[in-house]
Parts: structure tokens; C-alpha cells; sequence
């Protein structure tokens, strides 16, 4: 579900802040 935009990694990086870190 990730869609590559203008927008991509900063929608991505707000998606991994908002979850705790799972390839951890």
C-alpha cells in the first residue's frame, strides 16, 4: 500500500512515527 508520490516518504516516515518500531 505504498504509493510513490511527491508525498511518498513523508507520508511514509508519519506512518512509522505513529507505530512503535517493528523491525526492531
Amino acid at each position: 500500500m505504498v504509493q510513490k508520490s511527491s508525498n511518498g516518504p513523508f507520508k511514509i516516515q508519519l506512518y512509522i512515527q505513529a507505530q512503535p518500531p517493528l523491525l526492531e
